[in-house]
């Protein structure tokens, strides 16, 4: 495959590193195929650089490239997600985690997808909807956190929320507790705490 002419530096690097993975035989376990690999790669570079058609474009290819992998779909969430297309932020989840159940990204997309449906709710919603929104949020973000060894402060502050939401107070201190020791100047979780 040639590399256009115009390409960045970044682009090079990520074709070298490619190549280097392939000569030693350590493609990611995520990735079947080689090509879906490179595909993901070039996405980053292509978000990277504002190319937003063209990153999605090489997520795609990198699905069509290795069908098994719920670590391409479930980036294709968060790209959506990131783009605030939460509909298909939600489908591309589901389906990464119909290949993968423990897929940490694709709990983590649909975990704050849900967090912001309960927060969205108001008073006049039935308390068993809000209860069974709340707890569909907690339960992806519990499988973001359990499932990623680093977790963001995003996700915890939103598992936070939600445990609040709950009324289970205790472990709500235990998360904004955790987002304060991991980011001692954070007003927000502080206030919450």
């Amino acid at each position: 495959a040639r590399i256009p002419t115009g390409m960045t530096c970044v682009t090079h690097r990520a074709r070298l590193v490619l190549i280097l993975v392939i000569a030693a035989g350590a493609v990611s376990p995520a990735f079947g195929q080689s090509s879906a690999y490179y595909d993901f790669l070039m996405a980053r570079h292509f978000e990277s650089q504002g190319d937003q058609d063209a990153a999605l474009a090489a997520l795609e290819r990198a699905a069509s490239g290795d069908p098994k992998s719920a670590e391409v779909r479930a980036e294709i969430a968060s790209f959506y997600l990131r783009r605030n297309r939460r509909a298909d932020a939600e489908n591309t989840a589901v389906a990464a985690l119909r290949i993968d159940d423990g897929n940490a990204a694709a709990h983590r997309v649909l975990g704050l997808i849900y967090s912001n449906n309960v927060d969205a709710m108001n008073a006049r919603t039935p308390a068993a909807q809000l209860q069974s929104a709340v707890n569909d949020a907690i339960q992806h973000l519990e499988r973001a956190v359990t499932a990623e060894g680093e977790t963001g402060i995003d996700i915890l502050y939103a598992l936070g929320r939600m445990y609040m939401r709950g009324n289970d107070f205790t472990k709500a201190v235990g998360a904004f507790t955790r987002v304060v020791n991991q980011n001692p100047t954070s007003a927000q979780a502080r206030l919450s705490l």
